[in-house]
């Protein structure tokens, strides 16, 4: 055990500027140090019964998208993609996942959210509590829900942050609940929002390869990305990325036509671009869904010749 202890952790270790910690604390506002916590006394009580593991060994800090928390044996992905910012998983394979998105055009007063959601949704209802979290608007809620014929408990925390809703949800098999909760629920107990202001316009960037040539080609519209394949542009190296935009088809071509106009051999028909920039092959496809209202945006590129 010790040494499957040891193991996880190293696999969990983040990089970068979103790191794990060990003793240093994160800039937290003071109010957010006040606060209560999210976790009645008497769950509190259970938790900090089980022992020295639940205190939470590790801690994750990100400055870029403005939260921390303090978790033990979860394995930690932070590179999951979409709007999923990190996925946690348990070894039993219920997850935690921390979604960041902008409101909806019908949200148009997103705090409305903590209002109404979870109202007579005929779902058993364990916990439903808005709080603040810190200074910012929060919601609570533990419930059980069917997924697939499964039995599913659902701890979902929600809070609203510089025009966004941070998502944290916990999703555990109904049957097992009392096994594994224990980690999920230092995690969303110890979750908290800095200060630090942040603006993810631009966050899908982080889901590229770090050599994309984006002063050659830079992608315009990107709603979020749906599709990666290729690591790296080096030697042989080929990337393909899909992306969704809510641009009209129309300006997209008109944007892509402008960028790739000086390229060589370039090939324009309805909806297709291709020709090789800077040394670089590029492949552009548009395809309009109208039933979803939305345009996917096939990017291929192919490494320098």
């Amino acid at each position: 055990m010790l040494w499957l202890a040891s193991f996880l952790a190293t696999c969990s270790k983040p990089s970068g500027p979103d790191r794990a910690r060990g003793g240093e604390k994160p800039e937290i506002s003071q109010q957010a140090k006040s606060d209560v916590s999210i976790l009645s006394e008497k769950e509190k009580t259970n938790i900090a019964s089980r022992g020295k593991e639940t205190k939470g060994e590790k801690e994750y800090v990100s400055e870029k998208y403005g939260f921390s928390f303090r978790y033990n044996l979860l394995m930690l992905n932070d590179k999951p993609g979409g709007n999923d910012i990190l996925e946690l998983k348990h070894l039993s394979g219920d997850k935690a996942v921390l979604t960041i998105r902008k409101p909806e055009a019908w949200e148009k007063n997103p705090e409305d959210y903590f209002k109404t959601a979870y109202r007579d949704t005929g779902e058993k209802i364990y916990t439903r509590k808005e709080f603040k979290l810190g200074k910012y608007p929060a919601l609570l809620v533990e419930l059980s829900r069917t997924v697939m014929k499964i039995k599913m408990r659902i701890i979902e925390l929600t809070a609203f942050k510089d025009g966004y809703f941070y998502s944290l949800v916990v999703t555990m098999d109904e049957n097992y609940v009392d096994d594994v909760r224990r980690e999920f629920d230092l995690m969303v107990n110890s979750f908290r929002l800095l200060e630090t202001r942040v603006n993810l316009e631009k966050r899908w960037m982080d889901q590229l390869p770090a050599d994309f040539p984006h002063d050659v080609l830079p992608l315009y519209g990107v709603d979020e990305i749906y599709y990666v394949s290729g690591n790296s542009l080096t030697k042989e190296g080929r990337l393909t990325v899909v992306y969704d935009s809510k641009e009209s088809r129309e300006n997209l071509l008109a944007y892509y036509a402008d960028v790739m106009k000086d390229a060589a051999g370039l090939v324009k028909s309805t909806y297709y671009l291709a020709g090789t920039k800077s040394g670089y092959p590029i492949e552009i496809i548009l395809e309009w869904s109208d039933i979803l209202k939305k345009c996917q945006v096939t990017i291929r590129i192919s490494a320098r010749k």
